[in-house]
């Protein structure tokens, strides 16, 4: 806050002329994140205090960007953006230019929906008027800021009858972050009104959208696609082991069964498969390990329910002691499927001589 203050102390910046601050916090950056509301509270009220306005005021006027969370070398901070016309461009000549415009207020089932990339448009159009831009063209960069809802908002709205996107305050914040978009692509013309529809929210990527995980856009995130993302890890260890397993196999195993006249499809059952059994066992055991590792990358990446989306929770609101729950559930999952599996194949390779261990003397 000091350095604002001073600034506007010495008259380089004009508290008036401000129309904007975007910035990093300390934090979360989740919905339980209540740093950035500090820093726009501490905000409006220096600004209010120095034009004599309520903090409430400047809030309304001026847009507070904040992005919690400075994980590693990111130190807290933000950048106050003043427009001045003093010296602004005539004629023909451009020149940086910044508007800002405000939706009205979005409740928690707006969020997501068509109200809301309707009002993200309306706002974008207002914002160009401000800034007197005419062209989409010549609009380089817009900065949105969306609503984020805790659960127990989202609980009370659909107490009363309202219908959520989502009952997940983090996916939530993905719908809104993806209406946001789609209202800002419509007004500039980016993407045609008949796509910037509710229905395109988080399902039509042919509106350019990278950060959704293939296997959830493939196959949906739900049980069957983290089902195919877990097969999908697995089938390279699994393809790499069987192939070693098999060029593994003595030639002399293949020539005895030639000679007693045995078939492909015997030589297959009775030869290949008991003989790549005991070395491919190392693949599956070490599959079974990786397995529910891309089980939580799954669930965590996309889930709708299991253990994921428990975790998800308990990450938003800071309850440790559950994730610590969940991973020693993982664990348990873990061995005793590796420990069941361990046994089965144990009694399938019983005619496989034992490796022995003593020392040769």
């Amino acid at each position: 806050m000091s350095g604002l203050r001073e600034a506007i102390e010495k008259g380089v910046i004009d508290p008036g002329k401000i129309v904007g601050v975007i910035g990093k916090t300390h934090g979360n950056g989740l919905v339980n994140d209540y740093t950035r509301g500090y820093l726009t509270l501490c905000l409006s009220q220096l600004i209010g205090d120095r034009l004599g306005v309520p903090a409430e005021s400047v809030s309304k006027r001026i847009p507070f960007i904040f992005s919690g969370g400075v994980e590693g070398v990111l130190s807290p901070h933000y950048t106050v953006f003043t427009v001045d016309p003093i010296g602004a461009a005539t004629g023909q000549e451009k020149s940086l230019a910044i508007g800002v415009a405000f939706t009205p207020e979005l409740s928690v089932s707006d969020v997501g929906r068509q109200r809301q990339i309707e009002a993200t448009a309306e706002a974008v159009r207002q914002a160009m008027a401000s800034a007197g831009i005419e062209s989409p063209d010549d609009v380089h960069f817009v900065q949105v800021k969306g609503p984020a809802f805790t659960l127990v908002e989202i609980v009370a709205a659909t107490n009363a009858g309202l219908t959520c996107a989502t009952d997940n305050p983090g996916k939530l914040m993905g719908f809104g972050r993806a209406a946001s978009a789609l209202g800002v692509a419509k007004a500039l013309g980016e993407v045609p009104a008949s796509q910037a529809q509710e229905a395109a929210v988080l399902h039509d990527f042919s509106a350019f959208s990278s950060v959704i995980p293939l296997f959830n856009l493939w196959f949906g995130a739900d049980t069957s696609g983290i089902i195919l993302f877990v097969a999908y890890g697995v089938a390279v260890i699994m393809f790499i082991g069987t192939v070693n397993a098999v060029r593994n196999v003595p030639r002399v195993y293949f020539d005895r069964a030639a000679t007693v006249g045995a078939s492909r499809a015997a030589i297959f059952r009775h030869v290949i498969l008991p003989a790549i059994f005991p070395e491919i066992r190392a693949s599956f055991l070490l599959s079974f390990g990786l397995s529910w590792s891309l089980v939580v990358a799954g669930e965590l990446l996309g889930a709708q329910s299991g253990l994921g989306v428990i975790v998800t929770y308990a990450l938003q609101f800071a309850y440790t002691g559950r994730v610590i729950i969940v991973a020693f559930l993982f664990i348990i999952y873990a061995g005793l499927s590796f420990a069941l599996f361990d046994a089965v194949s144990r009694r399938i390779i019983d005619w496989h001589p034992p490796v022995d261990k003593r020392p040769q003397g």
